[in-house]
């Protein structure tokens, strides 16, 4: 996949066999893609081609989830939304969930899920303020990019304690969650920075 849906020249093409593709060209800027917790993808971690990306798998293997994830934390939105509006407990990877909530009911003490997403972009004078190290490789890391990180929000861990040990459950609350979008250099975002835009055409 590449980087190109740093731009605005991003095709996505999708045909209707049995085995679907999504190809992608372009001015690639996006270096790395990780993802943790998002919906298909417990661990992923994602170097696309300089050049050329092809994305192959049967229907429902991830594909466009990728695709959104990245929109997500580029833009900080999603159906048009904000990230923090559009909140889903659908969003959270259902085994990740499953497994937190039988260790409660053992009570045990996991951490709860969190969703993170993280794009690190090529060395480039319009990224500039994005770069620092304020990413998963930290304090080694040093380069442009932005990340997204959906947690408990502390303020509501007494709620959403008790929500879940409500026998029963299988879905997260999110309105106890929040949505952290910031830049590598750590500073918080609120508005998609000017240097960056996401466009994704179906065809």
């Amino acid at each position: 996949m590449p980087p190109d849906l740093v731009g605005s020249n991003c095709q996505t093409r999708q045909r209707n066999y049995a085995m679907h593709s999504t190809h992608y060209r372009g001015n690639h800027l996006i270096t790395r893609v990780r993802i943790r917790g998002y919906r298909k993808f417990r661990s992923l971690d994602f170097r696309p081609h300089p050049t050329f990306n092809v994305l192959v798998g049967n229907n429902q293997a991830g594909k466009s989830t990728l695709l959104e994830a990245i929109g997500m934390a580029v833009t900080g939105r999603i159906n048009g939304r904000t990230v923090s509006e559009e909140l889903n407990p659908h969003w959270f990877h259902a085994q990740t969930v499953a497994e937190y909530l039988a260790a409660r009911a053992r009570r045990e003490n996991p951490l709860p899920p969190e969703i993170f997403i993280e794009v690190t972009l090529q060395d480039r004078s319009e990224f500039a303020p994005l770069i620092g190290a304020d990413d998963l490789d930290k304090p080694s890391g040093h380069a442009p990019g932005v990340r997204l990180r959906i947690r408990l929000n502390p303020e509501y861990r007494d709620e959403f304690s008790a929500y879940v040990s409500e026998p029963g459950t299988k879905l997260l609350p999110t309105e106890y969650f929040t949505a952290d979008w910031r830049s590598f250099q750590g500073n918080h975002l609120t508005q998609r920075p000017r240097a960056l835009a996401v466009a994704v055409i179906d065809s």
